[in-house]
């Protein structure tokens, strides 16, 4: 008799602890249950290089427990914590994954993902003159052939290099910028010396009796960008830091009476006022990264831009702010 009660009390102590066991692999035991992620969204889920978009992850405990939210991505980067977060893109196309880890106070982790397609920047055409992205040349990649000529040591492996000396430049046809009136001048600028004893020159225009008819050049001794149309020199804001050996994008345009300056995206000041003659350039008179004390040459080592250069562009129009900040998202091929 004494065996047949050991029977069924060995039973029912088994059934239950198969119960517990089945309770807690099935997420039911409250002490274990995983969180829920109802949603995992992007706003917007398509950017372009460089740009962002909100990533937010709703996400419920099914007891009420705190929440901790753990961040990945194949790709750009994370800003920011807890259950919205901001992604900044990479500098490449294609689709990224950002996947978010929900772990409850308990340990169970309940995970998702979400994907976010990086495109090509929708770059303005209208008015494009020439554009150079200095893939192992100086060719013109725009519709006008008007390809460039390396001077001397300049070299153009993914971006223009030109060295701190008074022979390195680019050449580029006068056609580039002769007749016009309004006009945009963009490009990645990336300064290779931080001195002050030099005035390094990114644009330089003659038309002969003239050299001196248009340039742009940044003062390093003064921190500002300075434009010269027909001899008359005019300076944007002082305090404007380019000597750090980082490239930023810098973008000029001539509107009427009026010239702006934009530094990565963002207008320095409100414009300043300048001639509006019609652009005169001779032939062989368009040179990139040196001063021309005569037609075509006479460089001196102490104005050379001594940097590199990338997606070089000319319109013959001035772009709007929002297509400057087109450009600046374009990204470039330097390091």
């Amino acid at each position: 008799m004494k065996n047949l009660i050991k029977i069924p009390l060995l039973m029912i102590l088994a059934a239950v602890l198969f119960a517990a066991c089945s309770n807690e692999d099935n997420g039911t035991n409250p002490n274990t249950s995983a969180p829920k992620i109802n949603s995992l969204s992007a706003s917007p889920d398509s950017v372009q290089r460089g740009e962002t978009s909100a990533i937010t992850c709703d996400a419920v405990d099914p007891n009420g427990n705190a929440l901790t939210y753990f961040w990945a991505a194949t790709g750009g980067s994370i800003n920011g914590s807890g259950s919205s977060i901001t992604w900044t893109a990479p500098d490449t196309e294609g689709m990224f994954s950002i996947s978010c880890n929900v772990e409850n106070s308990q340990g169970s982790r309940t995970s998702a993902k979400v994907d976010v397609r990086v495109v090509k920047p929708n770059v303005p055409e209208q008015g494009l003159v020439a554009w150079y992205p200095f893939n192992n040349n100086a060719n013109d990649a725009g519709n006008n052939n008007y390809n460039g000529s390396l001077m001397s040591g300049a070299t153009a492996n993914g971006f223009l290099t030109i060295g701190p000396n008074a022979t390195d430049a680019l050449s580029l046809p006068n056609q580039v910028l002769n007749g016009l009136n309004d006009f945009t001048i963009s490009g990645w600028l990336r300064m290779g010396r931080t001195g002050d004893a030099f005035e390094p020159f990114w644009v330089s225009c003659s038309n002969g009796s003239n050299h001196n008819f248009l340039y742009i050049l940044y003062s390093n001794s003064r921190n500002r960008w300075e434009i010269a149309i027909d001899g008359a020199v005019y300076s944007f804001p002082t305090n404007i830091q380019m000597k750090d050996l980082k490239w930023h994008h810098v973008t000029v345009i001539r509107s009427g009476a009026l010239a702006r300056l934009y530094i990565d995206g963002s207008e320095i000041g409100t414009g300043i006022s300048v001639k509006t003659l019609t652009l005169n350039v001779a032939n062989n008179g368009l040179i990139i990264g040196q001063d021309q004390d005569a037609l075509g040459g006479a460089f001196q080592a102490f104005q050379a831009w001594a940097g590199d250069m990338d997606n070089l562009r000319f319109y013959n129009r001035a772009l709007s702010a929002a297509e400057i900040q087109q450009l600046a998202n374009e990204g470039h091929s330097g390091s």
